[in-house]
């Protein structure tokens, strides 16, 4: 078990054997299927502790239990539950915190008519520009 982090699900626990940390800066640890680890060529022997490879890798795996592979599914769904609901719900403090997005008019220059300028507004216009 990790001495620093989150503790460890007790399905995970139960399930595999703790293994050696990865060579890089995520923190994730190798794990070991109890079922398969131990059988050469096995791909339950070094196990990468991330995301859902654990449990995905129990219901994939061909030794292990059929009871096991249930309750593997349990602990995804239950995970993915947990995400969904708390996304859905949001508590009524959240919900006045949200400040309403304005919707931009779309505006357009069809009501507006281009005139050309007269001879008066054309000889004030060179004028200025001359001097």
């Amino acid at each position: 078990m990790a001495a620093i982090g989150r503790p460890v699900a007790s399905f995970i626990d139960a399930n595999f054997t703790h293994c050696d940390k990865v060579l890089n800066k995520s923190g994730h640890y190798y794990w070991k299927c109890n079922f398969c680890g131990n059988k050469d060529g096995s791909n339950g022997a070094h196990i990468q502790g991330r995301d859902n490879s654990l449990p995905k890798h129990i219901i994939d795996c061909a030794a292990a239990p059929s009871e096991i592979c249930q309750e593997a599914r349990t602990f995804i769904m239950g995970k993915t539950q947990s995400v969904t609901q708390s996304s859905v719900t949001p508590d009524v403090t959240t919900l006045e915190a949200i400040a309403p997005v304005r919707k931009w008019k779309k505006e357009t220059l069809d009501g507006f008519i281009d005139y050309p300028l007269t001879k008066e507004q054309t000889e004030d216009a060179n004028s200025k520009l001359l001097q």
